[in-house]
């Protein structure tokens, strides 16, 4: 498979919506490719503060995106490059949070339960 045929099936790579770059257009909307970096930056900076911010905190970065989204599909106005790229990198960061969220609980429920087992007494285990 094509990566453009990936990017396709995940975004509308709409031209006038798209990072202009010096080479040419961006493969990925503006919304998009800085959802992508949020989600990066969020989990590079794992070890950091944002690991403190707190669950609903983390759900509330989402909705500025789904509030922009929506009422840009709603054809109330046109989402600009700005609000769209700061949007986009918020709910990244914050669906990173919450995903790593989600693989700590795995991890401690995983934990418990070897906790729970007692010791694996055969040959390595």
């Amino acid at each position: 498979m094509r990566l453009g045929n990936l990017l396709a099936g995940t975004c509308h790579r709409i031209p006038e919506r798209c990072i202009p770059l010096p080479w040419g257009t961006s493969g990925l909307c503006a919304r998009c490719t800085a959802f992508w970096a949020g989600m990066a930056l969020a989990a590079a900076l794992i070890r950091s503060p944002l690991r403190s911010i707190p669950f609903p905190v983390r759900v509330a970065m989402i909705l500025p995106m789904v509030a922009d989204g929506s009422m840009q599909l709603a054809g109330l106005y046109e989402s600009t490059l700005l609000l769209r790229t700061s949007t986009g990198i918020l709910a990244g960061a914050g669906v990173s949070l919450l995903l790593l969220d989600a693989a700590d609980l795995v991890l401690k429920g995983r934990d418990e339960a070897r906790r729970q087992r007692g010791p694996d007494l055969r040959p390595g285990g």
